[in-house]
């Protein structure tokens, strides 16, 4: 029956359906950018879309260290205007990074 349907609407049907989720369930991105079967999420992540989720990984894994909380990432500049950080940061989780036990949680 798949196949009766209108292509186009059944694309953007699945789309809408992958940013609801993604933005329910949110994203930890310390893990996304350690692991690349994950970043597929990442562009459907409020705010972002393909290039500005793979400029994000980008700029992330330049920095060479763990991001350890939401303000990081709008005073580094990741994800480019304020209007961008706005829109996706709700939905951004910031896990602290088990190996480094002395820093605490921020």
């Amino acid at each position: 029956m798949q196949k009766l349907v209108n292509q186009s609407k059944l694309s953007d049907g699945l789309e809408e359906v992958n940013i609801q989720v993604v933005n329910d369930v949110g994203i930890d991105i310390n893990l996304i950018v350690d692991h690349e079967h994950l970043y597929s999420m990442l562009p459907f992540l409020s705010g972002l879309g393909p290039r500005k989720a793979k400029d994000l990984i980008s700029k992330i894994k330049s920095l060479g260290r763990k991001i350890w909380t939401r303000a990081e990432i709008f005073k580094q500049n990741l994800l480019g205007g304020q209007c961008c950080y706005v829109s996706a940061i709700p939905f951004i989780k910031v896990k602290i990074p088990e190996d480094d036990n002395t820093a605490g949680f921020k």
